[in-house]
């Protein structure tokens, strides 16, 4: 089934099109920068729309891989669709939005962040394509 679904996409996959025309069809809302003590968690969000007729596809990869650098530390390396806030499995979504847990390492502190490397696929009527998109955030542990 997996095999079929690639294929799939693969044959919607349109060859055409820059990056920059690409990101027409899609925001990416990094929330803010995080302030934490030391030892006490918190969260980052990042929320993936999409504009026009595009949606995420439903049944392509969807990965953000995360790296946490200073006095702050991410409580997994990678997320997937299925932990979005509202997943929508099998649905042709419009709107993800992700909470990134972080805490701040415990007897240290000053300055942190977190790194995102994301990637999707975006889909309309008639073409999907690959996006890659790279998200920093500064976190300060105090």
């Amino acid at each position: 089934m997996a095999r079929a679904a690639l294929l799939g996409l693969l044959s919607l996959w349109a060859a055409g099109g820059s990056d920059d025309e690409l990101r027409k069809h899609y925001t990416i809302d990094k929330g803010p920068d995080a302030t934490l003590t030391a030892g006490s968690k918190g969260a980052l969000t990042v929320r993936l729309s999409t504009k026009d007729e595009g949606y995420i596809h439903p049944d392509a990869p969807l990965r953000i891989k995360l790296a946490a650098e200073g006095a702050v530390a991410v409580e997994r390396s990678a997320l997937t669709r299925a932990d979005a806030v509202d997943p929508k499995p099998g649905e042709k979504a419009r709107e993800l939005a992700f909470r990134i847990p972080i805490a701040g390492v415990a007897g240290a502190s000053g300055p942190g962040a977190v790194s995102a490397e994301l990637s999707f696929y975006l889909c309309a009527q008639s073409w999907c394509r690959p996006v890659k998109e790279s998200l920093r955030w500064t976190v300060t542990v105090k």
